[in-house]
């Protein structure tokens, strides 16, 4: 029962409403028997809501915790921060009590035992007064809508448990390799002893049975006496049946190696020698962050033998991206499943998934240790080429077992089969036939076992030295030859297809840049893979890049099928957005505004569709179709007038070729800047003799239209003319107009080039441009639908266009003297009202690609976004219905106070009105006045289901009420014109618009 002063407190916030959780999200207790609190009860939580489905796993989420107690008392709250600090994904605790309400941090680094005030973001009073406040910083609108961590920016996870632990055992790794011990060594070292504080902070090993293993009862003495530590790591041996890093007497580390180790887990300052807090429970912090400390291994790894793993793309695969991938995959399994992954790296997907397996099978089963060993023996199979790999999952894997044992604390460590040599393979996938260690993946006949889930996260390109082998080994597998340039991971995808029966599942982590290939053949070899695993859905992560996999050069996807399920032909798209939230958190949001379907055909059909169907609307796809359908591109134009664009030079120290016909011609570099469509600047003489792919002398012969590779400064694309000949480097793509006369043809696609509709262009349809870089391909340009342009520059429209150029020759338009580009380029275009609009739009989301942009981007939409939103919308509605008079559509904005995170526009039908009132009025209110308004209507309580970033549509009879979070980038006039096209098949079926 939860005490009255803690209810009073979470029905002010919206976590409760009359004594019951507000919303799914909202737990009363700790509801997961999978989580271990050892010194705290937390009486309630908020868990953030899954990215995807809601499943009923037990998925690591960002969790806040209430707990309520008569008076705090310092020592035992800092033992609360402590703990939820080693659990990873606790920013929040909540401590109440009659008077008060203190805030503190999860994510700041313990620091002394007997004090919780170092870690105190805020303390409220229990009035109303000071509980609004709270409800505005830290309540569940707050929470659920990211509002949160704008207000609470310094609150993220650079301290957080996993960032601090890997930090030390970098400085532990430093010191032992200092010792002249072996960089391998040095991290067996490392594994083994953090293995064995595992299982002594979770009194799977208890005092007595240490002692009776080495003479020691407390682990840090282990490491004062090699003979000591030398017992225990056999016993390891003895106990894991090998599948810990052996240990001989020959290899074993010195005392004074060994002595490091014991200082590490005393809290000593391994640099400054200092004595410390050690902060680390490892009966609380999660198995799943070894993965980090194995990723953190591999690139020291690399830092010492670049000749053999320099440029690895071995990324570590953050939790948020495994449960994503879980959530779908194991959605309505038995539990009974096999689960198989071809690079099981540190196992942290074996991990999740042995977890789930179990909690699947205890919804019918009693949780026992013989239920958990049958899982983890025979359903959960993992390969990597890397030994280091397949031990640490083998490590994570026993870990798990043992945290999900209910018995291991009373019955001990039990003596656990090998599973290195029978369900961890340390092989290469593709050669398991051919490898006496790949045989358990055989059946009794010699073919490949079939299993019913397939996950990973295989590398994206990298290849290396073993080339050659890697494009043996897939001749070996019987797959075509990789035909995707720099996409190995689709070679594994394809292999996983030959693990498969008929309803086995996939959910694996690809390079996201083959999909949006400008290769033709890139592209076949992509839907080759695809195609069998309609339907598919594609998770593109590429805005979250920064924080997913920072030491990643390009973005990733995800991929998630069924093999030969053939129920359709439809791909689920859904695009990841960047946030706040995100960032401080490290999590994944994902709203429906973010999915959109594509069907496979038309992605053949038109491959540029596939993009749009990420970063657009509805709308914007129709317009591609419509532009594809009306114009041709501007290759095909080009190629009328004898021009097409090319690359500039390369200049380089290797592969260089006679470059002598550059040689005096003016230069323009990377270095040059325009102003305007010219270069203000006189340009030097080119001085570069030699160069790798000069390129033909045709291509610089003038005139010359000038296009510059990357975005500068916003997703207008700079474009310069030079009348004469002239030299450029590849910073620059290059059309020589030499083979025509007239100069109006090449004003006009400098026009078309710099204006909106290019920009929106390239963001929906560019192969790097939003994903990975602001570059853009020359292939990139040349897609761009485009009129006749000779007929089209003796357009009035066309006449504008080139007049602007002219006017812009040596100076940049400013402001709205860009309107008068964009408006001739629409009227050339012969764009209605709903198209301007999306093109306008698309340009602001382009502009959304650079750091300000971003940040703009959340901030919350002002009254005018919103005026163009309801007017667009309107404007929409009427497109669809004649209205009478009496079925006039209004809009009503509410304006909310500034920390109001949710923003609410109603459109409703009013018969008493009539047709001269005004069609937007804006009305002061609050917000929970205006939701209770919405549920005495309509009879739906909006607060609920507002989960996250999720979107609303509320009707009734009368009206419609849009419910959205406030970030501006949700209600710009392309959102309007789409959520105008939901309304409709909303309701259309019933009549409601002819009413």
């Amino acid at each position: 029962m939860t005490a009255e002063p803690l209810s009073r407190v979470l029905e002010a916030t919206g976590y409760l409403k009359n004594g019951e959780p507000a919303a799914p999200s909202v737990s009363i207790g700790d509801m997961d028997q999978f989580q271990r609190h050892p010194s705290f009860d937390p009486e309630a939580s908020w868990r953030t809501p899954p990215s995807t489905r809601n499943n009923g796993s037990c998925s690591r989420a960002t969790t806040v915790y209430f707990k309520y107690v008569d008076e705090p008392v310092g020592p035992t709250v800092a033992l609360w921060q402590r703990e939820l600090w080693n659990r990873g994904f606790t920013p929040l605790l909540w401590v109440v009590s009659d008077q008060r309400v203190d805030l503190y941090s999860g994510f700041s680094r313990p620091r002394r035992e007997d004090t919780a005030s170092d870690h105190l973001l805020e303390t409220f009073r229990t009035s109303d007064t000071d509980l609004a406040e709270l409800s505005i910083l830290a309540g569940r609108m707050s929470m659920e809508t990211g509002k949160f961590w704008q207000q609470m920016p310094s609150l993220n996870r650079q301290t957080s448990v996993d960032r601090q632990l890997l930090q030390e055992l970098r400085e532990l790794e430093k010191l032992l390799v200092e010792t002249n011990l072996r960089l391998p060594e040095v991290h067996k070292l490392i594994i083994r002893s953090i293995f064995v504080k595992y299982l002594f902070d979770r009194k799977t090993l208890a005092p007595t049975t240490l002692m009776d293993i080495c003479g020691k009862a407390e682990l840090c003495d282990v490491f004062d006496d090699r003979i000591a530590a030398k017992c225990l790591f056999d016993w390891l041996q003895d106990t894991f049946n090998g599948d810990m890093f052996p240990s001989s007497s020959a290899s074993f580390p010195d005392s004074a190696q060994l002595r490091q180790v014991g200082r590490f887990f005393r809290g000593e300052n391994l640099m400054t020698r200092q004595q410390s807090l050690f902060p680390y429970q490892f009966d609380v912090i999660p198995v799943e962050f070894i993965s980090a400390i194995y990723e953190q291994f591999v690139h020291s790894a690399i830092h010492e033998t670049p000749s053999d793993l320099k440029g690895s793309d071995t990324h570590y695969s953050p939790l948020s991206v495994v449960s994503l991938i879980l959530d779908e995959v194991m959605d309505e399994l038995s539990g009974n499943e096999t689960v198989l992954d071809l690079t099981c790296g540190s196992g942290v997907f074996l991990v999740e998934s042995l977890r789930r397996l179990v909690h699947l099978k205890v919804r019918n089963q009693t949780l026992n240790r013989k239920l958990i060993l049958d899982t983890l023996y025979n359903q959960v199979y993992g390969i990597d080429r890397c030994e280091t790999a397949i031990r640490i999952s083998a490590f994570s894997l026993y870990l798990t077992a043992l945290e999900l044992d209910p018995t291991s604390q009373t019955d001990g460590c039990p003596k656990f089969r090998p599973l290195i040599g029978t369900t961890l393979l340390e092989c290469n996938a593709f050669n398991v036939h051919n490898d006496p260690k790949g045989q358990p993946l055989l059946d009794s006949n010699g073919s490949l076992k079939q299993f019913d889930v397939v996950i990973g996260n295989p590398p994206w390109s990298y290849l290396g030295p073993d080339q050659a082998d890697h494009l043996a080994s897939l001749r070996v597998a019987n797959i075509d030859q990789r035909r995707v340039p720099r996409g190995i991971s689709f070679d594994f995808l394809r292999r996983a297809m030959q693990f498969s029966h008929d309803h086995t599942r996939y959910g694996v982590v690809v390079s996201a840049m083959p999909l949006f290939a400008v290769s033709e053949t890139a592209r076949r070899a992509v839907r080759d893979s695809l195609k069998n695993l309609l339907p598919v859905m594609l998770v593109n992560l590429s805005e979250l890049s920064s924080w997913l996999f920072p030491n990643a050069n390009m973005p990733a996807m995800i991929v998630l099928g069924h093999h030969n399920r053939s129920v359709g032909d439809d791909m689920t798209l859904v695009q990841a957005r960047w946030s706040l939230r995100n960032r401080s958190s490290r999590m994944i949001e994902i709203a429906p505004s973010d999915v959109s379907t594509l069907s496979f055909y038309a992605w053949e059909k038109k491959p540029v569709l596939l993009k749009a169907g990420f970063f657009g609307q509805e709308r914007d796809l129709s317009l591609i179709l419509d532009l594809c359908e009306r114009f041709g591109s501007l290759r095909e134009a080009l190629s009328l007038v004898n021009a097409r664009f090319r690359a500039g030079f390369i200049v380089g120290s290797q592969n260089l070729k006679d470059a002598q016909f550059l040689t005096g011609l003016p230069y323009v570099k990377r270095t040059t800047l325009s102003s305007g469509f010219s270069f203000s600047d006189r340009l030097h003489g080119c001085d570069v003799t030699h160069a790798r792919e000069p390129r033909h002398r045709g291509t610089f012969l003038g005139p010359v239209l000038l296009v510059r590779q990357f975005l500068m400064n916003g997703p207008r694309p700079r474009v310069a003319i030079h009348e004469g000949d002239v030299a450029f480097d590849s910073a620059y793509y290059g059309v020589s107009f030499s083979g025509t006369d007239s100069v109006e043809i090449y004003e006009l696609v400098a026009g078309i080039l710099r204006s909106q509709l290019t920009s929106w262009y390239l963001l929906m349809t560019g192969s790097i441009f939003g994903l990975a870089a602001r570059q853009i391909k020359q292939e990139d340009f040349t897609t761009l639908p485009v009129p006749d342009l000779e007929a089209a520059s003796r357009t009035e429209a066309g006449r504008r266009i080139r007049r602007f150029v002219n006017d812009y020759r040596f100076k940049d338009p400013s402001g709205r003297q860009w309107h008068d580009l964009d408006s001739a380029v629409f009227d050339l275009y012969q764009f209605d009202a709903a198209q301007r609009i999306a093109l306008q739009d698309g340009y602001t989301r382009s502009r959304w690609q650079w750091k300000e942009g971003r940040s703009n981007s959340i901030e919350p939409a002002d009254i005018d976004t919103l005026r163009r939103y309801s007017d667009t919308f309107l404007a929409a509605m009427n497109a669809w219905s004649s209205f009478s008079d009496r079925r006039q559509l209004h809009a009503e904005i509410y304006q909310f106070p500034d920390h109001t995170p949710i923003q609410v526009i109603r459109f409703f039908i009013d018969h008493r009105t009539d047709q001269q009132a005004p069609r937007v009025t804006i009305q002061q209110s609050s917000l929970d006045a205006i939701l209770e308004a919405i549920a005495n209507r309509t009879g739906e309580w909006v607060a609920p289901e507002f989960v996250g970033l999720r979107e609303l549509r509320v009707h009734s009879r009368n009206e419609v009420n849009i419910v959205k979070s406030r970030a501006r980038r949700n209600w710009l006039g392309v959102q309007a014109l789409s959520d105008a096209d939901a309304v409709v098949q909303d309701f259309v079926g019933n009549g409601w618009l002819n009413r």
